[in-house]
């Protein structure tokens, strides 16, 4: 049993032994003598059912959310130049901040990494038996980070569920994810000027909405991809991928 779910056992006794006590103090002026003790056997059989059943519903919860496991997300800190409209930031709100709240209420625990601040090593990384799951969120895909697609290659050979976001499936494919899989892109890296930098190595594109190939999920458009198409572009609002990209990634990890 965790930590957690004993120190919640530990303080729903002390609450058990200083509320009992407590209600026999009260009541003691007004009982008579003769029935003190089975007053006591009444009440003390009352607030230890009680205790008790709110123990069991704390702790049960406590081990359910403990028992989903860890998701790895890994972030890279550069995020290319601003474009104008605070690009760091939206990115932490929209996409970011949407994946770390749908992953915490569906009971994860969310482990994020960047590149550049190292906290975790891909040679020292064992995936299958630290995560349940890899999420690879739209970042800067101009560097080639070696760590970030190590750690993508220890996924997939273990069998770890993958999902990855626009800039996040180009890791994806350095680390040969893609091969024989389908998987989803904004167009511009599949037809358009974009193309000269994008390898899928082997997978076959369905295009931009998000797409699910076995224990691969893939979305095209990250919320910063879709502005910058609305706002640089002309063109029509394109359906974010975020929310959607994480709900298949935990009914994988479920």
């Amino acid at each position: 049993m965790g930590n957690t779910a004993a120190k919640i056992i530990e303080n729903c006794w002390l609450f058990y032994w200083n509320v009992s006590h407590l209600v026999l103090f009260s009541n003691h002026a007004k009982s008579k003598p003769q029935g003190g003790t089975e007053l006591k056997r009444r009440i003390n059989k009352w607030v230890l059912g009680f205790i008790i059943l709110l123990c069991i519903l704390a702790t049960g919860q406590t081990l359910s959310a403990q028992s989903k496991g860890q998701v790895l997300m890994i972030l890279r800190a550069g995020m290319g130049s601003d474009a104008g409209f605070g690009v760091v930031d939206y990115a932490i709100i929209k996409e970011y901040g949407v994946m770390r709240t749908t992953l915490d209420g569906a009971g994860f625990n969310v482990v994020v990494a960047t590149i550049d601040g190292r906290p975790v090593s891909g040679k020292s990384l064992t995936i299958a038996a630290d995560y349940k799951g890899l999420l690879l969120p739209c970042m800067d895909a101009a560097a080639d980070p070696f760590e970030a697609v190590s750690i993508v290659k220890s996924a997939l050979a273990a069998g770890v569920p993958v999902a990855a976001q626009n800039g996040g499936v180009f890791l994806l494919s350095m680390a040969g994810g893609l091969k024989g899989k389908n998987f989803a892109m904004a167009d511009y890296f599949i037809t358009g000027e974009g193309k000269q930098w994008f390898n899928s190595g082997g997978g076959i594109y369905k295009g931009e909405g998000v797409v699910e190939d076995g224990k691969i999920v893939t979305s095209g458009i990250c919320p910063v991809y879709g502005t910058i198409v609305q706002k640089y572009f002309s063109k029509p609002p394109v359906p974010d991928g975020t929310l959607e990209l994480t709900q298949k990634l935990i009914a994988l990890m479920q």
